[in-house]
């Protein structure tokens, strides 16, 4: 890479001496330079101090440009009349213009500085009429038309500076303001990360800028989608996830079985039960939708509410109006403010059922996520302990003791807890998927395919494996194609995954292939359910877009920045 990059320096000094040497050349040969000639001459030498000033004006702070100093040009005798020819009487002309619009934007820096910015845009605004072909003229009356809160003509006139010169930092700078000070957030996204590519992201304050537009970005346009998206059930994976969370006892069967099946919506919940116990979820959800439109009894009623949760909150809390000390709903309901980013509600609710109850096993590894979930890992672990000390039985409550100790750097804790797990819970897929993780995490790539691929063999159904493969196939092999086809692999095995969608994007970025990668956060907001994961992907799908605009508008940085010769 660094080759090419010298030789196009290289030519590029080459061509800049072999001008110069021209130049002396046609000096030396002419017999006699009239002093019109002369005077001329004299300009070009300061306009090449002038494009240094202007330069220098560029790479200012966010106020008008300084104006450069002006030059008089030298008096001379004339010469005979019979040498001032039409030509020589144009460049004359065309020295006195650009001396008049430096003037004028000289007044229109003074007035800017006095913060008379409607007077310095008439200045400015003689400049270019005389000359439009000057960016730095267009860029300080955007800088008035900003102060002015005149937003629109800010952006014509950035626009004007950048069809100039598109590098223009400080012109994108303020396109970027004005399209924010808009809530054309998108455009303003491309103009933010435009100006980290072209610094190269050396700027952290750019960069924090870029991320602030990004997250407002995200947020307003999950809200918007949040009012027209239809209520959907989650994922299989997402309940198989959810329901495992929970022991097998509260999962309520041996309670169902003691309810009356007289009513046709007592009868359906028992069915309901029979699908979660064969762990049927999708029979499950379907017949428990069923249930609820059908007569029940009261306290049958109750519990099907409770089990509706990944649908609505308005269900747990008719459950918990009907038993008000139910620990499952408690649980569930605190799990629920968790997704909707309340801690505080959340963190209330395990501490009312820690009143009714403090032997329930549940409570303490739901309590024990919140804590992984919100750094407090020292405080998870006790729970998962907590958890296990109460019921040894709970396969999860082991896999996530062992992640949580090896995010406290208890590598040797976590290993010996994973392999009693393996040992304990040799039938459970999870078990090797997650044990899988944190060997990739720990670079042990040939170990971590091999729980992988265990867990495949035990059960291809879960996404989750294959996204873990993809991630290994990437990092450990380089092998890019293998990577993407695992990923659509686990977007075939769980269409409604948006997990599976989110990392095949983020491996076709990899890939350079920005558009695909769009098509690919679509379908993951397509299937998406709350807020907040909404905005998630929102915001890497929008990041990508301005990745994309900017590879199109500057490729030879963005290529740079790739890594790639340009």
């Amino acid at each position: 890479m660094a080759e090419p990059q010298n030789h196009i320096r290289t030519v590029a000094i080459a061509a800049v001496s072999l001008a110069a040497v021209g130049l002396g050349l046609w000096m030396l040969s002419s017999p006699a330079v009239p002093s019109t000639v002369k005077v001329e001459a004299k300009e070009k030498k300061r306009s090449k101090k002038t494009a240094t000033k202007k330069d220098a004006d560029a790479s200012t702070a966010t106020t008008a440009e300084a104006a450069p100093v002006t030059s008089t040009p030298e008096t001379e005798t004339p010469a005979a009349p019979a040498v001032v020819t039409e030509k020589s009487a144009e460049v004359v002309a065309e020295k006195d213009s650009a001396t008049l619009a430096k003037e004028y934007k000289t007044q229109g820096n003074r007035l800017f500085g006095e913060a008379k910015y409607a007077e310095a845009i008439e200045f400015y605004s003689k400049a270019i009429e005389i000359n439009s072909n000057d960016a730095v003229f267009f860029a300080n009356r955007a800088a008035c038309y900003s102060n002015l809160q005149n937003h629109e003509a800010t952006i014509k006139d950035c626009d004007s500076a950048l069809a100039i010169d598109p590098r223009y930092l400080k012109a994108v700078y303020r396109r970027a303001q004005a399209y924010s000070a808009l809530d054309k957030l998108d455009l303003a996204l491309n103009d933010y990360t435009a100006i980290c590519m072209l610094e190269e992201f050396k700027k952290e304050s750019s960069i924090s800028t870029t991320d602030r537009v990004l997250k407002d970005l995200g947020t307003a346009k999950a809200t918007e989608v949040m009012k027209t998206k239809v209520a959907r059930l989650p994922s299989e994976t997402f309940v198989k996830a959810y329901m495992d969370s929970f022991r097998p006892k509260n999962f309520g069967a041996s309670i169902v079985a003691e309810f009356p099946s007289e009513l046709a919506g007592d009868a359906l919940l028992h069915k309901t039960y029979e699908a979660i116990l064969a762990r049927d979820w999708a029979t499950a959800m379907s017949t428990l939708e069923e249930a609820l439109e059908k007569e029940m009894s009261e306290n049958v009623r109750a519990f099907a509410l409770n089990t509706m949760v990944p649908l609505a909150m308005e269900f747990l809390d008719k459950s918990l109006a009907i038993e008000p000390n139910n620990m499952n709903t408690l649980i569930k309901r605190a799990s629920i403010f968790m997704e909707r980013q309340d801690l505080e509600a959340a963190i209330q609710e395990y501490q009312r059922a820690e009143t009714i109850s403090t032997t329930d096993p549940d409570l303490y590894y739901h309590r024990g996520q919140v804590r992984f979930l919100t750094g407090d890992i020292e405080s998870a672990i006790k729970d998962y302990k907590k958890s296990l000390e109460l019921d040894n039985e709970f396969v999860y409550a082991h896999i996530q003791l062992a992640v949580a100790m090896y995010k406290n750097e208890d590598q040797s804790g976590a290993e010996k807890t994973f392999i009693k797990a393996v040992r304990k819970f040799s039938e459970v897929p999870e078990v090797y998927n997650y044990y899988g993780e944190v060997l990739l995490d720990q670079q042990r790539f040939d170990e971590a395919l091999k729980n992988f691929d265990k867990a495949i063999s035990m059960d291809g159904t879960s996404p989750l494996p294959y996204i873990n493969k993809s991630i290994l196939y990437l990092q450990y092999k380089g092998d890019p194609v293998q990577a993407e086809q695992f990923c659509k692999k686990a977007a075939e095995v769980d269409p409604t995954c948006d997990i599976a969608y989110i990392q095949l994007a983020q491996l076709l970025i990899h890939q350079n292939r920005l558009e695909d990668a769009l098509i690919a956060y679509d379908a993951a907001i397509d299937v998406t359910r709350t807020e907040p994961e909404l905005v998630n992907a929102i915001s890497c799908r929008e990041a990508c877009a301005a990745q994309l605009y900017v590879s199109k508008k500057y490729p030879d940085v963005y290529a740079k920045l790739r890594g790639a010769v340009v």
